[in-house]
């Protein structure tokens, strides 16, 4: 190839900013050296990332720090669920990958209810007082939740789930919580922001802190770089709208989304990837789930933008199972498997230059329901022993380049046509 000489002009200038020789340049190219671009190739660029949304979807945690309980109350873990969470994180652990996309369904987040009437998290019969069992709940569940990955020098990227603002079937009339979790929609919300976006103490961890200024998401969405040619979004998928809840971002959130999304073209990001709780694409596979989707599902704002900024990979849960979609050159993953029905499930995401690996693992637990885990709506209990003795196997695999092509899929990652 001919070589070309550049000067310290404002074209040469213009031209170092070029994404080539930006991320090669190197002292003595500026000037009047002779530099070739064909010899400029880019470095290899590595990011990993695990996607592991609706992990529990249950609430697991040791309540007998609750200031009302009292010897004989039920508790929501046993030893059976310790060393069952313990072999799965392990091996979650084992993979040497730090950062965990967690795309909602943290907890069952029935609180605010006492069906069993245990007193566990105190009287439940005013509405201040369901407001204040719910807050209890919260600071028991969610702290011990995040604490199980901070111990392992584990990374969370947490996003709102349905369960995280009490369950999808907000309107159902014979629903226990129904009209509670509609008029504490704010609380709750609050309640999952002070724990899952917050440290300890009470500080905001740096990469959690590029938010909507306003907003359903305003506390809750966020935006980082976890690597120079990674951007990672996280969204916040629920909103109040006319007294009823639906599975949408709003328009302010959506702004929000729009410049962060328009700086990372700008700055020529390799790798953009987004997290939402709910499937858009459909149809996709779901296990023991309601099934819902984000509302417009393809013909919404959401999709839409993210067709116009080429989006690369789009995360859900929701539906416990796994399936790959793809449209308009945009890959949606959803994964995700009930734990205690003995199907956690998880996605390495492997980045390398220009291609991502995605590899999906699936365990085979025995759960045994003779006894139930106790919950404060004792209608969702799940089984009391759940056990977990086999490594995960591999169901599916997927390669991408940043094109935004497809270049391979198998197993469960193969297309879905029901």
């Amino acid at each position: 190839m001919k070589k070309r000489r550049y000067t310290t002009t404002k074209k040469t200038k213009k031209l170092i900013k070029s994404k080539p020789l930006r991320s090669m340049l190197i002292a003595g190219v500026v000037g009047t050296a002779l530099v070739s671009t064909a010899s400029l190739a880019a470095p290899t660029k590595s990011y990993d990332l695990i996607a592991m949304p609706d992990f529990l979807n249950q609430d697991v945690g040791d309540v007998s720090g609750s200031p009302y309980y009292t010897e004989g109350m039920p508790n929501s873990i046993n030893d059976s669920y310790r060393e069952a969470l313990d072999f799965v994180l392990d091996h979650v652990q084992s993979e040497g990958i730090r950062d965990i996309s967690m795309a909602g369904d943290f907890v069952e987040g029935h609180w605010g209810v006492d069906t069993a009437n245990t007193g566990v998290f105190g009287p439940v019969g005013t509405y201040n007082e369901k407001v204040n069992a719910f807050k209890l709940a919260a600071a028991t569940y969610y702290p011990q939740m995040m604490e199980r990955f901070s111990s392992r020098n584990l990374r969370v990227f947490p996003a709102v789930g349905d369960h995280e603002v009490w369950d999808n079937n907000w309107y159902r009339s014979k629903q226990i919580g129904y009209p509670f979790s509609i008029k504490s929609w704010s609380m709750m919300k609050n309640q999952y922001a002070k724990y899952m976006m917050k440290n300890p103490d009470g500080s905001t961890p740096a990469y959690l802190k590029n938010r909507p200024k306003v907003g359903v998401g305003r506390d809750t969405a966020y935006a980082y770089r976890p690597a120079s040619n990674v951007q990672l979004v996280s969204l916040d998928e629920f909103q109040k709208k006319n007294g009823k809840i639906i599975g949408n971002i709003g328009q302010a959130q959506l702004g929000w989304l729009e410049g962060v999304l328009k700086k990372a073209k700008r700055d020529k990001v390799d790798w953009v990837i987004v997290q939402g709780h709910l499937p858009i694409l459909g149809p996709v596979r779901y296990r023991s789930s309601s099934n819902m989707y984000y509302e417009g599902k393809h013909n919404s704002a959401l999709w839409k933008l993210m067709v116009k900024y080429k989006v690369d990979l789009y995360l859900s849960g929701e539906v416990h199972d796994t399936t790959l979609r793809r449209k308009n050159g945009i890959t949606q993953l959803s994964n995700g498997g009930l734990f205690r029905t003995g199907k956690a499930n998880y996605a390495t995401l492997k980045i390398r230059g220009s291609q991502m690996n995605i590899t999906v693992k699936e365990f085979n637990g025995i759960p045994n329901g003779s006894t139930k885990l106790w919950q404060t709506d004792t209608q969702r209990q799940g089984p009391g022993v759940i056990t977990y003795t086999e490594p995960p196997e591999v169901i599916g695999t997927a390669k991408l380049n940043q094109w935004n092509k497809l270049l391979d899929r198998s197993g469960k990652l193969n297309p879905y046509n029901p």
